[in-house]
């Protein structure tokens, strides 16, 4: 096969090439558990904007009910409403909020709405996304958004398809091909 250069479904970064680098047994996700099913995002495409926005939408209803259940841990046992505007109780919901992708981009490198729509979130050098970039990813996130979406339309100027909060937080979301039902089990 002949190697026409660099091409779009390539993920690559100025900084440090193919990432994450890419070893025989390298797993993305948990280099310390090694599969012959491990992707190598380094060769996968990167997610465009509208799969992006439509595993969002997914995230969006599960993040909508957790947040309900969230609220009546607090509003059941006080008996009474919360007053609109409460710092503290803001700042719980928040924290939910992010503990949600979080915790799901740290254990499976994919939301739920992210698995529907076969997007994984992978780091740079190919480690498991660290809580640090996970609180960066998700400010910078609310930040893309509060300035009219403009964080996530850079992604369609961005030639990896990046945006504000994958290049803050130095991650990417790229997209998995559909498994070969057809592969022989040789």
């Amino acid at each position: 096969m002949k190697d026409e250069g660099p091409s779009r479904t390539r993920t690559e970064l100025p900084e440090c090439g193919t990432y994450p680098h890419p070893g025989p047994t390298s797993n993305p996700v948990n280099d310390k558990n090694p599969s012959s099913e491990a992707m190598v995002p380094g060769h996968l495409a990167p997610c465009g904007l509208l799969r992006r926005v439509a595993s969002m939408v997914y995230d969006t209803l599960l993040v909508i009910a957790l947040v309900m259940v969230a609220a009546a841990f607090v509003v059941i046992p006080a008996g009474s409403e919360i007053r609109s505007g409460t710092l503290w109780f803001q700042a719980y919901i928040l924290v939910v909020w992010w503990a949600y992708f979080a915790v799901c981009w740290r254990l499976r490198a994919q939301t739920v709405g992210m698995r529907a729509w076969r997007v994984k979130l992978v780091a740079r050098k190919g480690e498991r996304v660290s809580w640090g970039a996970t609180v960066v990813r998700f400010l910078v996130a609310w930040i893309s958004a509060a300035a009219l979406g403009l964080g996530f339309l850079w992604s369609l100027f961005e030639p990896r398809r990046r945006t504000w909060h994958d290049l803050a937080s130095a991650t990417g979301l790229v997209v998995i091909p559909k498994a070969d039902k057809h592969r022989s089990s040789n």
